[in-house]
This record gives structure tokens, C-alpha cells and sequence, in this order.
């Protein structure tokens, strides 16, 4: 399969009062075209630093991030679902599509297909009070998905929510990107929505970070993520895993 990105090398100091910080040491890894990656590493490791430095919005010290294409088109989903209060669900999911000037009525129609499809039909001219976390998150990733990206970066996107919902949402977004076929990169410190999701897991060292191992999820294509968990697979490679990770409780 072919390479969609190659993180080669990248390295990050940030210089504050003349005093150097190095968050990430020297990471490289590939990301196929359609695949889900996971990047997992404690509070503190780089991770974020390291999105954004694939998204375009840091620069890397040293290393570089080599697409497949000149000029990617990337979407980044945040933690905040970030949603504008006066502007309706449609306008809110539309709203990339104004920022990148390809506001079109064939993409605005693309918008509420995804809508539509994914349960927000009903909801596309009220304002985003009236949903709740997940429908609020279920807006974001739409919104994300509309600019129809080459890679979508998401940012610890479930971690407001609640349990239950939490899972709900990961599920769906799941669900999503694989019908998609969307090269997708998550960022989570949670090892089991990681598993539940990726089809491969990279894990950082504390900071300095550096890739500590890197695992093939061999059930990622394994009915839902609440299935997964059941699976004798799944604690293995959380195991493996977490012991990979230095925990200290």
C-alpha cells in the first residue's frame, strides 16, 4: 500500500528564556493511505506538538513530514468541538468550506449527505445549543470531513465527553473514516480506544519522545469497538502496551 506520509526524522526544542526544551527527540514512522494510526504516550510526551507540526501549524527543528502530494489538503479535529453559538449546525459544518473558498453547492450538498447520514438531518437549522456533547462532536468531525481531506488529524477529540458517550462517538467516527477510507492519525492517551480504533499504534517515550514500538492491531477490522473488547487480543495488546508506556502509579 502506498505511503500517503512519511514522518522522517523530526525533532522539536523549544527555546523559552534562552533555556532549550527538547519535546521530541527523533521520530519517524509511515502512514499508509487509508490506514487509522493511534499515537499513544503519556501527559507531556510531544504528542500534540508533533500534529502540529504534520498539520503545518509549528515547524519542526530539524526533520520533515513528506506527503504523497504537493499541498494536502489536512483537516485538524481539536479536543473543543469549537462550534460558533450563532451560527446553525449546517453553517457550522459548512464553515471550512468558506475558509478554503470551495464553498460550492455540490460541497454543500456533500454536507448534508453527511448529515443527513449520520443523524443530524433533523437538527440542520437549529443553533449547537441544542445538542448534546456527542452531536456537538458528530458536527465537528462532519465539519472536518467536508473539505474532503487527504488526512484527518484528530486531537484527543472524545476526551469532554462522557463514558458512555465517549465510546458512542469513537464507535461512530470508526465507522466513518474506514467507509471513508479517510488516512486518519489520532492522538489519545486512552490505550483502549487506541485498540479500538487504529489499525496500527505507535508509542512515544516520555519526553524527550522518541517511538518506543510500534504495533499492527491485527482485529482492526473486527466487528464494532465494543466487540473488540471482548476479544483475548485486545488485553494482550493493551498490556503490552501499557507496560510500554513506564506508567508509575
Amino acid at each position: 500500500m502506498k505511503n500517503k506520509l512519511k514522518v522522517k526524522n523530526i525533532r522539536k526544542i523549544f527555546l523559552n528564556n534562552n533555556v532549550e526544551t527538547e519535546a521530541i527527540h527523533d521520530i519517524s514512522f509511515d502512514v499508509k493511505n487509508g490506514e487509522i494510526i493511534a499515537i499513544v504516550g503519556t501527559s507531556g510526551c510531544g504528542k500534540s506538538t508533533l500534529l502540529n507540526i504534520i498539520s503545518g501549524l509549528e515547524s519542526a527543528t530539524s526533520g520533515e513530514c513528506i506527503f504523497d502530494s504537493d499541498n494536502p489538503k489536512i483537516s485538524y479535529m481539536l479536543q473543543s468541538d469549537s462550534l460558533l453559538s450563532w451560527k446553525s449546525v449546517y453553517d457550522n459544518a459548512c464553515l471550512g468550506l468558506e475558509l478554503l473558498k470551495i464553498d460550492t453547492n455540490e460541497n454543500r450538498d456533500y454536507v448534508k449527505k453527511l448529515l443527513k447520514e449520520y443523524g443530524l438531518n433533523e437538527f440542520i437549522d437549529k443553533k449547537p445549543d441544542c445538542l448534546s456533547g456527542g452531536m456537538r462532536q458528530r458536527v465537528a468531525l462532519i465539519r472536518s470531513l467536508a473539505i474532503k481531506p487527504d488526512i484527518l488529524l484528530l486531537d484527543e477529540p472524545f476526551s469532554a465527553l462522557d463514558y458512555y458517550t465517549r465510546i458512542t462517538i469513537a464507535n461512530d467516527v470508526c465507522n466513518i473514516v474506514k467507509k471513508m477510507k479517510m488516512t486518519t492519525i489520532l492522538i489519545t492517551h486512552d490505550i483502549a480506544e487506541a485498540l479500538s480504533i487504529a489499525d496500527k499504534i505507535i508509542v512515544l517515550s516520555s519526553r524527550p519522545s522518541v517511538v518506543k514500538k510500534i504495533y499492527d492491531v491485527s482485529f482492526s477490522d473486527y466487528g464494532n469497538i465494543f466487540e473488540k473488547r471482548s476479544l483475548k487480543e485486545f488485553n494482550e495488546l493493551y498490556e503490552k502496551i501499557w507496560r510500554e508506556l513506564d506508567v508509575k502509579i
